[in-house]
């Protein structure tokens, strides 16, 4: 694993490009571009150059981007615009949610169905953009069961799991075993704590969740991807952007060096 990253999600009232200039103050190699698009302009063409210029300007590189989900009618569209970004900004992946974060068990079949059909559209983004899809879990139970069977019926070489640390724990704690069954499919995760129901995505040590056994199952698949912190204020104690990307660093660092055997390499 190399690098630490953080999403733009953290604080989407801060402007793009100040994210930027506090996102390398406090220490991060790479960042995320979140799923809210008006934010970083991302589907616009003419705002690719900028995005570019931003990020070699604060000395970072971008590791992904949150994907429109798969169950949107124009998905293919949005995704295409955002392969087509990711193709200009050389970046690796793109998550996606397979669905909402929660739906009718009883349309299980018949989403999986859907996931079918678009599984060959999707890789044929994957190979024209040299991009890879990685499809996170959401709520568990049918939806996240969703998430695996996208995982288990593709091609490993163009898709692959990104792992989310507080939507797997919801109702939590849990074991890990998600994340212990797909961990050979790991293309990016999501890491970030939860305190209790719907206050989630904080920093680590905020919460409940036993980051010791993540980062063992994480270190076991040897990753090349940077650790990203999908965190948020919204529910932080660390309300100071300032002082929550500090702190952030700080407490991703610790996991970061857990996973790569205390080298740090960065």
């Amino acid at each position: 694993m190399k690098g630490i990253s953080v999403s733009t999600c953290f604080d989407y009232d801060i402007s793009f490009r100040n994210q930027l200039e506090l996102i390398h103050k406090a220490g991060f190699s790479h960042f995320s571009i979140g799923s809210n698009y008006s934010h970083s302009g991302i589907l616009e063409r003419k705002n690719l150059d900028e995005i570019k210029t931003m990020s070699q300007e604060n000395h970072l590189s971008i590791d992904t981007i949150h994907g429109y989900a798969m169950d949107k009618e124009d998905t293919v569209d949005i995704n295409k615009k955002l392969a087509e970004a990711a193709y200009a900004l050389n970046v690796p992946v793109i998550v996606l949610h397979c669905s909402p974060f929660a739906f009718n068990p009883n349309t299980l079949d018949e989403r999986k169905r859907d996931i079918i059909s678009k599984l060959p559209l999707f890789e044929n983004l994957a190979k024209t953009y040299n991009v890879v899809f990685a499809f996170e879990n959401v709520l568990p139970g049918a939806a996240t069961d969703l998430t695996e069977f996208a995982v288990n019926n593709s091609d490993s070489k163009y898709f692959g799991f990104c792992y989310d640390s507080s939507h797997d724990q919801v109702d939590g704690p849990h074991s890990f075993n998600l994340l212990k069954r797909n961990a050979s499919r790991l293309k990016a995760v999501h890491i970030s704590d939860r305190i209790r129901e719907f206050v989630d995505h904080v920093t680590p040590g905020e919460g409940f969740i036993d980051f010791e056994q993540i980062t063992e199952i994480i270190h076991s698949a040897n990753p090349s991807f940077p650790l990203l912190m999908e965190v948020m204020t919204t529910y932080s104690k660390y309300k100071n952007a300032d002082e929550f990307l500090s702190v952030t660093y700080k407490e991703a660092l610790k996991l970061y060096n857990k996973i790569n055997e205390n080298k740090h390499s960065f």
